[in-house]
């Protein structure tokens, strides 16, 4: 009897230590990581009324725009976090956003560090595109903001709100911990 009741104290503290090293580990509460920069990244390439944009991406919003023009116009905002300003802006630094063809979809490439241990990337994605065109989105950790389109639309957060305004087409739209707002 009196072995049980000893356990449990000395459980649930071995338990709470370990959660507060993982946590440290994992970058809950921001462990370590006080510095922040910022990098824009500017983009354009070709892309005729009626193909397809697609892009995908981890820790970062998606907005598009339509407009009345024949390419991509993409802003890439590249946010790195670390322990140290020099830790974060070499972390930017190695983030590459590009874009290129597959066939008649015009797709956002996105590669970033791997193991990050006390560090962290996102990158939002701000694209004027034609306004006739087709949409393949998906961010993790991000909002979903589309104006100005009339095609077949398939976009989703996990993470995020989705809002569209003046959208014509086909939509599918997906949010899992959102809301989604249509004008």
């Amino acid at each position: 009897m009196r072995k049980s009741h000893l356990a449990r104290p000395s459980l649930s503290c071995l338990l709470c230590l370990t959660l507060l090293l993982a946590g440290c580990t994992i970058n809950v509460g921001g462990c370590g990581m006080n510095a922040k920069h910022q990098k824009t990244v500017r983009l354009s390439d070709a892309m005729p009324p009626g193909s397809t944009f697609v892009a995908e991406t981890h820790n970062g919003s998606i907005t598009a725009k339509g407009d009345d023009v024949a390419d991509c116009n993409l802003v890439a905002t590249i946010t790195a976090r670390a322990r140290t300003e020099e830790e974060a802006i070499e972390l930017a630094e190695q983030v590459e956003v590009s874009l290129e063809h597959d066939g008649d979809r015009l797709v956002v490439k996105i590669k970033k560090p791997a193991n990050l241990v006390n560090k962290s990337v996102g990158v939002s994605l701000d694209a004027t595109i034609p306004n006739r065109a087709d949409l393949e989105l998906v961010t993790h950790n991000g909002s979903v903001s589309l104006k100005d389109i009339n095609g077949r639309i398939d976009a989703q957060t996990h993470n995020g709100k989705v809002t569209t305004n003046r959208v014509s087409g086909s939509v599918k739209l997906v949010t899992h911990n959102g809301s989604i707002r249509i004008r």
